[in-house]
């Protein structure tokens, strides 16, 4: 049971975390990693990194000096010749990927098809163009929970609110998690840079609350999967703006009926949504601690590779691509993304069961 291994864990993480380190502040994906090191995600793996350092409580650890060095090199992804980005953290790798394998004949069938039959599937362009965003979302979250403020501000392609508001409402909210996450970043880029749009924002997404499941959609989403980690991207930009959940009451009944699938992203965000319900109000507590011991348990016996002290993204398998970029075989071995999202997880459940845990809590 995992609560009987909390200290291995901890230390396995550790101990994990420090062999994929290869340069100051540039980490491998895994342990077995077979790309080379030029070609390697670096923005993502250096944040997932710091994330980690600050949920095991190594963070505070580390002299300020060194802190310092390391949010600049994180920033230093905002300076970049690609015009299009001008202000947003940029890793060349990722971006020269998207460049190279986008496809213009295939990106025409998409969009005959997205019209034609209410699908969504994305263009090259807009692959690239979410990746950029995620990671700039990303680079400013991790700058925030490693106690530092972003000099330099992400310059957002909206001229006004109306504009912003525009973008958002014709986006599919039939797939809330890719809409859902779209209006987080907004919600970021709001409060991090104070751009005073909160009332705006949360006048816009009560027009999408579904009051049978309280969770934030329009027409029918394809799974209980797609609506409880839209929700989650919904409830992470609620929270950058301190707006409460809607409808807590009612998401939580919905949760504890439609359990997760077996891989980490679909884990922490609903382990994510239940614990920010939990928080808000006082609800079913019993039966969520309930619920969360099984999801412990079962991140410890599948997800948890105990000869490495780490977790990996999915059962018996690594995680093989990160925002489209091939990153490992997938094989059955512990990775960094994977491990970050289950240490999420425990430090979630560990602080709705026990608030004096070690663990640290992060901001998506």
């Amino acid at each position: 049971m995992l609560k009987n291994n909390l200290e291995e864990i901890h230390e396995g993480v550790s101990k994990f975390l420090n062999k994929l380190n290869y340069d100051d502040f540039s980490y491998f994906s895994n342990s077995k990693e077979t790309f080379d090191t030029y070609n390697l995600p670096r923005l993502g793996n250096s944040c997932y990194a710091i994330k980690l350092k600050i949920i095991l409580g190594e963070w505070k650890d580390i002299d300020f000096a060194k802190q310092k060095k390391w949010i600049n090199y994180i920033t230093s992804f905002q300076s970049h010749n690609i015009d299009k980005f001008q202000t947003f953290f940029v890793d060349e790798v990722i971006y020269d990927f998207h460049i190279e394998y986008s496809n213009r004949y295939k990106d025409v069938l998409k969009l005959i098809l997205n019209n034609a039959a209410n699908k969504n599937y994305k263009t090259s362009n807009l692959k690239l163009e979410e990746a950029i965003n995620a990671e700039t979302k990303q680079a400013l979250s991790t700058i925030y929970d490693a106690g530092f403020k972003n000099e330099n501000s992400v310059e957002i392609k909206f001229k006004n609110t109306v504009e912003m508001i525009t973008y958002l409402k014709n986006l599919n909210w039939r797939f809330p998690w890719n809409a859902g996450g779209q209006f987080a970043s907004m919600c970021l880029y709001n409060s991090i840079q104070s751009y005073n749009n909160n009332i705006e924002l949360e006048k816009f997404i009560l027009q999408y609350l579904d009051k049978d499941t309280g969770a934030y959609f329009k027409g029918k989403p394809d799974s209980t999967r797609e609506i409880i980690n839209g929700s989650m991207k919904v409830i992470s930009g609620l929270e950058w703006l301190n707006i409460p959940i809607h409808n807590p009451k009612r998401l939580i009944d919905f949760c504890l009926t439609n359990k997760p699938d077996a891989e980490g992203c679909d884990i922490v965000d609903y382990v994510y949504v239940l614990f920010s319900c939990s928080s808000q109000i006082n609800y079913k507590k019993k039966e969520i601690i309930q619920l969360f011991d099984e999801i412990s348990d079962l991140m410890y016996e599948k997800l948890f590779k105990k000869e490495e002290g780490a977790f990996s993204y999915f059962f018996n398998k690594s995680q093989t691509h990160y925002y489209g970029y091939p990153v490992s075989d997938g094989s059955n071995q512990a990775d960094i993304h994977g491990t970050l999202l289950s240490m999420w997880a425990i430090s979630m459940i560990q602080n709705i069961k026990h608030p004096d845990t070690k663990l640290k809590l992060i901001k998506p």
